[in-house]
């Protein structure tokens, strides 16, 4: 019994793994996107409402699909 709750909890804690990676794929496929729509390579080169602009799509991006 102990066995078979200790294997649910392990297979439990890999899908939560493997979850959280695709999610970080994903996003990291956004950020990568958006830079490149931006035409810059880190969100450090942009400024003013670029860089507002920038990070609240990010935001958007996080909040409703993250």
């Amino acid at each position: 019994m102990i066995k078979d709750l200790s294997q649910k909890l392990v297979d439990a804690a890999e899908k939560m793994m493997q979850e959280a990676s695709d999610k970080q794929k994903e996003y990291r496929k956004f950020f990568d996107g958006m830079l490149e729509k931006y035409g810059v390579k880190s969100p450090s080169e942009l400024s003013g409402d670029k860089k507002k602009e920038f990070f609240a799509a990010i935001h958007f991006f996080i909040t409703n699909f993250g």
